[in-house]
């Protein structure tokens, strides 16, 4: 098989006819650019969410009942927000947002409306009425938020100087393709407070899905050129060859044209996860190129250009055949994820990785003859790194060879000492803290939650399980205590439910002193019957279906991560089931919530398919050197660097996320390439009939540089994605390469002390 292989080889580098098929891979790289342009971005991040027919059904019944659920929120301070100025600059921002096309509603305290007591009974009138050029205007805008307190932390701040506004949308301007035009469009209505000195706040669904696209064709942009800029420095200092520059970024730029064509051909469209992809794939092509490409300036290599390719691919073939499937199934582990996002990264990396290792078998030999013509004066790049690497890998050396169970002992010491960490891992993800400090929508939302709080909307529905109207007294009475128990939560920042609106309509409907919710069912049945024919129908039907069988309830949670909000969500539900009973259906829903429980869900199935990794990539090493003990020793040195780099992560407070929990499985695959090098070049000098020792001596002395140089191609290709806009990818590409250094230094050391004790038995 392997001779075949060879052969075949031989024949697309050397044979006559080579240039036929290198004129099909040039069409084929021609129709890849072509299909590349029809790659788009997932504007809607709808690949973050994990596809559940439960879900959207409860999803669709929602938006039927009341709705987008996307929801826009401008806040901004001003000292002077309670008197004429500051209500005019409300109220002209406010008629100038409901002038925008798609937004169907616009809440402010300048349309806000208060019930109070009239000659007929209750009725609605402006929180502070127009004109505002009157002394009293800020005394009676007290007077309004005392009446109703419910307005405090959703328009207004307590001390009066902060104001928000809220904006919904319709659907199909809350839609990807035209929410774009909607942002622009209030970012360009609330630009005239500018002119006042005053800074507004925006934040909202809508907004971070915007934001988060326009930061992917950001990184698109940005990742791939910086790392050919990068790749290419590296790959400079250690061959110091201008073709050994050009021919594996070439390679490299081939797998990821063909990758990203596959995308598009695949109707996948690219997310936070997936940008993250180029430079990934371009260290993942580079890695076999530099390996052939160091045997191809070995001094001691045959000087014919075929004899040096033959025996470059039997040196070698079996290794990198291995090194590539390694890596295929440490990604393809990610596959089982539920998340779209992270079952497209992986399977789309596996792909790189075998397409990458394809072309640099056909293209490095056909190339190096071309551009790498031995002769007897050929400096040996591998001979000058050698000499520049000897001391250190000289000083690995005699650590492993003399000492085996002192550096073996230190390894598992200092493994086990980070792995304690580990049980400080939280899983938390949240789309603002995903941005870098200092992005304006991070900084937006928090500035929001410091001031007024609750920037994010936890949405439930209440319903009886017999299906009637909301009309008992019982049914409002039991959502208020739900409502006020809720409030005492500190992760709460309010909660909007129409028994707070029951209550001041039945104290102005009777004339009571204080607002209470009626105890009678045909006084709360009367109250309905006049909450469905008020004028501010757009707040009614916000919190109330038509046929008012189902109760909406907008619970505003603080900036927090999903791991206090799955917390929060849970204990209001406890409380439901407290104050509601059995009696009544009690949902939630919304996007923060699924987020939430996805998140969850993605860190139990990443552990899933880091399981799914080791096993995989055990029996890949076992088969790979014909012994189930080596392969299981080989194991030892890949599975100390993921547990030191998970155990970091731990100590330095970085939670699990969509990136983060990825890193097990990527670097599973990555981590065993230098540990299969490692071995074959180990078990070839041992059939020269040398002891262990000396084995290991010239293995480490012969194969270090070509490790040291396939790893610092490989951690800086995913340190470039540092430069990313998402802090999960960021620490993906961080600490993914903080563990590839660390795989090298236990290949170096832990590796052929491992050999060495289990070869001289």
């Amino acid at each position: 098989m392997a001779g075949r292989i060879v052969t075949l080889l031989l024949h697309l580098a050397f044979a006559s006819w080579r240039w036929i098929p290198l004129a099909c891979l040039a069409a084929l790289l021609l129709a890849a650019a072509w299909a590349v342009r029809s790659l788009e971005v997932d504007p809607s991040n709808e690949s973050l969410n994990v596809p559940d027919a439960h879900r959207l059904a409860t999803l669709e019944r929602f938006h039927a009942l009341f709705g987008s659920d996307e929801d826009l929120l401008i806040a901004w301070r001003d000292t002077e927000l309670a008197t004429p100025a500051g209500l005019s600059r409300v109220a002209e921002l406010t008629t100038e947002l409901r002038q925008i096309p798609g937004v169907t509603a616009v809440f402010s305290l300048t349309n806000a409306l208060q019930v109070v007591p009239g000659e007929t009974g209750a009725e609605l009138k402006p929180l502070v009425a127009p004109p505002y050029d009157r002394p009293t205007v800020r005394h009676e805008l007290e007077v309004a938020v005392q009446r109703m307190p419910e307005f405090v932390g959703w328009l207004i701040s307590p001390d009066l100087t902060v104001t928000a506004v809220w904006l919904t949308l319709s659907e199909e301007s809350a839609r990807p393709q035209h929410a774009a035009r909607t942002i622009e469009a209030v970012r360009a209505a609330v630009d005239h407070l500018r002119r006042h000195g005053l800074v507004a706040h925006l934040t909202g669904v809508p907004v971070q899905k915007y934001e988060v696209t326009a930061y992917i064709q950001r990184d698109e942009r940005l990742l791939l050129p910086l790392a050919v800029v990068v790749l290419g420095s590296v790959l400079w200092l250690h061959f110091h060859r201008i073709g050994a520059v050009i021919l594996p970024l070439a390679v490299a730029g081939m797998t990821v044209l063909i990758v990203h064509a596959g995308l598009a051909l695949c109707g996948i469209r690219l997310n936070a996860i997936t940008s993250l992809l180029p430079p990934i794939l371009l260290v993942l092509a580079l890695t076999p190129c530099i390996h052939l490409l160091h045997f191809w300036f070995r001094a001691d290599a045959p000087l014919e250009p075929r004899e040096r390719t033959r025996a470059m691919l039997d040196h070698l073939l079996w290794r990198c055949v291995l090194c590539a499937a390694t890596t295929a199934c440490g990604f393809a582990a990610l596959a089982i994820s539920p998340m779209p996002a992270v079952r497209e990264f992986g399977l789309a990396a596996a792909f790189g990785s075998l397409v990458g290792f394809a072309l640099a078998l056909w293209l490095v030999p056909l190339g190096s003859q071309v551009l790498f013509a031995p002769t007897p004066t050929t400096m040996s790049t591998r001979a000058n790194q050698r000499n520049s690497l000897h001391p250190f890998l000289h000083l690995c050396g005699r650590l492993s060879i003399h000492w085996p169970w002192t550096t073996l002992i230190t390894a598992l010491v200092c493994g086990v000492a980070l792995s304690v960490g580990i049980g400080l891992l939280r899983n938390n993800t949240d789309l603002v803290r995903f941005l870098k400090p200092g992005a304006p929508l991070r900084e937006d939302t928090f500035w929001i939650d410091r001031h007024l709080g609750g920037p994010y909307p936890l949405e439930f529905l209440i319903e009886r399980r017999d299906g009637l109207r909301l009309a008992h007294a019982s049914d409002w009475q039991r959502i208020a205590a739900w409502a006020q128990a809720s409030r005492e939560i500190p992760t709460v920042g309010g909660v909007l439910s129409l028994a707070d609106l029951l209550r001041h309509v039945h104290a102005a409907e009777y004339g009571l002193n204080r607002a209470t919710l009626p105890t009678e069912d045909d006084v709360v049945e009367e109250l309905l019957d006049f909450l469905a024919v008020v004028p501010d129908q757009p707040l009614v039907r916000r919190l109330i279906s038509p046929e008012q069988t189902v109760a909406r309830i907008q619970v505003r949670l603080r900036a927090v991560g999903t791991a206090d909000v799955v917390a929060t969500a849970e204990r209001l539900m406890n409380l439901a089931q407290l104050h509601l009973g059995p009696t009544y259906e009690f949902r939630p829903t919304g996007p923060l919530y699924y987020l939430a429980r996805d998140s969850n869900q993605l860190v139990r199935q990443q552990l899933q398919s880091f399981a799914v990794s080791f096993v995989l990539v055990g029996l890949l090493m076992a088969l790979s050197v014909g012994s189930v003990r080596i392969g299981a020793v080989a194991l030892v040195p890949n599975i100390l660097p993921i547990a030191m780099t998970a155990g970091l992560l731990g100590f330095l407070g970085i939670d699990l996320s969509t990136g983060t929990a990825m890193i097990a499985a990527a670097a599973m695959g990555l981590v065993v390439d230098d540990t299969i090098h490692y071995i074959g070049a180990f078990r070839q000098n041992l059939r020269r009939n040398e002891g262990p020792f000396e084995a290991a001596r010239r293995t480490t002395l012969e194969t270090g540089p070509a490790l040291v140089a396939n790893n610092l191609v490989l951690v800086a290709g995913f340190w470039v994605g540092v430069a990313g806009s998402f802090l999960p990818t960021i620490y993906f590409s961080l600490f993914t390469g903080v563990a590839l250094i660390l795989a090298l230094l236990c290949d170096l050391l832990v590796t052929p002390a491992c050999l060495v004790l289990l070869t001289r038995r």
